[in-house]
């Protein structure tokens, strides 16, 4: 059993910080992008974000926002996919943080596992 078959990186546009777009994409099995996964952001980012009141001069602080959580979506034909998404803040300029979410999808109901990996990468 596989921990994930897809993995997807997202982030804000830098222009305007209103919308965001897929930084990166991978299928296990070489695939693009399905249609499903194409405006997942939405589940990604739970909370209002605004670049400009997101300066923060101590790291403690900008991390203390990064957050996790789960959910599942259905593709197209009706088949439930397990999602974890990891929201960190990363440093865009000397005091702007932008958010980008780390997320790993799964055919398999691996909530558990995927939760542990994720909270491994982050130090949770």
């Amino acid at each position: 059993m596989t921990l994930f078959s897809e993995f997807l990186i997202i982030g804000y546009l830098t222009q305007e910080y209103k919308e965001t777009e897929i930084i990166e994409y991978f299928n296990i099995n070489g695939s693009s992008l399905p249609d499903y996964l194409r405006n997942v952001s939405i589940m990604c980012f739970t909370s209002v974000f605004d670049v400009k009141l997101e300066q923060q001069k101590k790291l403690d602080d900008i991390n203390s926002k990064n957050y996790l959580h789960q959910f599942v979506i259905t593709d197209l034909s009706g088949q439930l996919r397990n999602c974890t998404s990891l929201v960190v803040f990363e440093s865009l300029k000397n005091d702007f943080y932008q958010p980008y979410a780390y997320v790993i999808v799964s055919e398999q109901s691996n909530l558990i596992r995927q939760k542990s990996y994720m909270r491994a990468l982050c130090h949770f």
